[in-house]
């Protein structure tokens, strides 16, 4: 438990549960999926991302993942685990490992906004 709260206060990590952004956030933006690029720059395992998969058709789940999901994580093993979740989702690792890489984003700024 120890080594558990030192890795939060070095990495400030808090891992977003996949019930909370299905309950509170995906009902905000399930009508607009294809309009943004969605991108996680602490991403941890995707869990505040990656569900969004599951309202893709799976014809379509890895071209949109290609075009329109991005993610980082300074923790190589979260990064290990974002791209096997990605995977059960049914894209292929090469394509998982192109969008989802290790990196300090930890002084980035960044806006989001609608694809043009």
């Amino acid at each position: 438990m120890e080594t558990l709260n030192k890795k939060r206060r070095v990495y400030g990590e808090h891992l977003t549960p996949i019930q909370v952004f299905k309950e509170f956030i995906l009902p905000e933006i399930k009508d607009k999926l294809y309009d943004y690029i969605w991108i996680d720059l602490f991403a941890g395992k995707g869990n505040l991302i990656l569900p969004i998969l599951e309202l893709i058709p799976k014809n379509e789940r890895v071209e949109f993942f290609r075009e329109h999901i991005f993610l980082s994580d300074i923790q190589e093993e979260l990064v290990k685990q974002a791209i096997q979740n990605v995977v059960n989702y049914g894209i292929p690792k090469e394509i998982a490992k192109q969008n989802i890489v290790q990196r300090d984003t930890g002084n980035v700024n960044f806006l989001v906004s609608p694809l043009l």
